[in-house]
């Protein structure tokens, strides 16, 4: 069959040619928002890793430090007072520092996600800088 050219197509082929285009698009449409979701999950994924990692981070040094602390309080009774300040002390420290490493981690991905970002605008600003002069 020779195509003639779309404005004098017959209704029953101009018909097929619009079903084919229509269902074209709703395969285009399905394959984005699948493509959508599994960004979306996989960055969820991530978040949730990385915030549970911190959690069971900060827990478990927390845990370990007060147990170790605790059964040096057993030997050393008159150190009682002292020792519950350097529970709190310690565990402030490890939050602090579990939390830099955290934001430094953060920091370190969001570097790698955004870096074809930067590229850009490092290179786009370079270009206009340079170049204007």
């Amino acid at each position: 069959m020779k195509l003639k050219p779309f404005l004098f197509l017959d209704q029953p082929t101009e018909m097929v040619l619009l079903a084919q285009i229509n269902q074209m698009e709703q395969e285009l449409f399905t394959v984005t928002v699948y493509k959508i979701y599994q960004y979306n999950r996989n960055h969820n994924q991530l978040h949730n890793q990385l915030h549970n990692q911190l959690h069971n981070q900060i827990y478990n040094s927390c845990y370990n430090l007060q147990y170790n602390l605790r059964h040096n309080l057993q030997h050393n009774q008159h150190y009682n007072h002292n020792n519950t300040k350097i529970i709190k002390k310690g565990c402030v420290v490890v939050v602090i520092v579990i939390m830099i490493v955290f934001l430094i981690k953060l920091l370190i991905w969001v570097l790698m996600v955004n870096h074809t970002k930067l590229q850009a605008i490092l290179k786009d600003y370079l270009n206009t800088n340079f170049y204007t002069n």
